[in-house]
């Protein structure tokens, strides 16, 4: 089995294209990540965090498949973000 990998804030806003403010604040359905703290730092799973991505990306394929909403320019610079990360 692989190891995990945690993340530092810093990291994880890279990676998921948003504030560290956004995070912390647990906005933007981020309070769904688990979290851990070791000596004050927030880590996260980067395992827990691929597979968040990975369903926000099938969620908003889904409303836009079904058009009940159209997903906003920032949400599609994400899902971007997210897809080309998929293909390395």
């Amino acid at each position: 089995m692989q190891k995990d990998r945690f993340l530092t804030i810093v990291e994880l806003s890279e990676m998921i294209a948003l504030p560290k403010g956004t995070i912390y604040n647990g906005d933007a359905e981020t309070d769904q990540l688990p979290r851990i703290k070791v000596g004050g730092r927030l880590m996260f799973s980067e395992r827990a965090v691929s597979a968040w991505m990975a369903r926000k990306v099938r969620e908003a394929e889904e409303k836009q498949a079904n058009k009940e909403t159209p997903i906003s320019p920032r949400q599609a610079a994400v899902l971007r973000i997210i897809k080309r990360g998929r293909r390395r």
